[in-house]
């Protein structure tokens, strides 16, 4: 009997679009920054992939300075790499009265409380760099404009996610200047991938 597969109508090959939702968090704090930052500020975030759709939504409170953005990094635990996309910050500074969405050419302020969220949409590659938690969020402010507070973007329901993952995960990873990151675990297989600052698929560094 034979064992091929024909591809029909009735029959189309697997697409991203048909499977199901994955849902991701990450817990949000200084120590976890590259290098670690003393802010003692806390945020949380969730995130779900529907296909190629990513909707990511959180909060956070307490930052030393104002927050000036937010963004989705690629980069391993413990290691900075380059934005990816752009998180709104939903709540400004209560004396401020400009768009909450952070501009190009120049950070807005917002207060040291505030609400995140983000849709967009992922390449296959990037599906596979955000599963394998390849993706962190943080959260950049005035006195830390490389970033005040960090969370690595791990399948929800993950035990401590904020601290296990920094001194369990044994790997090495170098960035290079594209934003390429190769990284390994003792094994063969290399997880490579790029990033930019824009709306969609990123193809250039930015703000660690």
């Amino acid at each position: 009997m034979s064992n091929n597969i024909t591809l029909t109508q009735n029959n189309p090959a697997p697409s991203t679009t048909n499977q199901r939702e994955t849902s991701f968090a990450a817990d949000l704090n200084g120590k976890q920054e590259t290098p670690a930052t003393p802010s003692t500020a806390t945020g949380y975030v969730t995130a779900t992939l529907n296909g190629n759709t990513l909707t990511l939504t959180g909060n956070f409170e307490g930052l030393i300075s104002d927050a000036t953005a937010s963004h989705i990094h690629y980069g391993g635990v413990s290691y900075p790499g380059p934005a990816v996309f752009s998180i709104t910050i939903n709540e400004m500074a209560a004396n401020s009265s400009s768009s909450s969405n952070e501009t190009v050419g120049g950070p807005q302020q917002f207060s040291t409380n505030g609400t995140l969220s983000f849709t967009g949409t992922l390449t296959d590659s990037q599906i596979i760099q955000l599963t394998n938690g390849f993706f962190y969020v943080n959260v950049h402010s005035t006195q830390f404009p490389n970033g005040e507070i960090r969370g690595q973007l791990l399948p929800e329901g993950t035990p401590g996610i904020s601290t296990s993952m920094a001194t369990t995960q044994n790997s090495s990873a170098t960035v290079t200047s594209n934003g390429t990151m190769g990284t390994s675990t003792g094994s063969t297989s290399t997880t490579t991938g790029s990033g930019g600052t824009t709306s969609g698929t990123g193809s250039s560094g930015g703000s660690y």
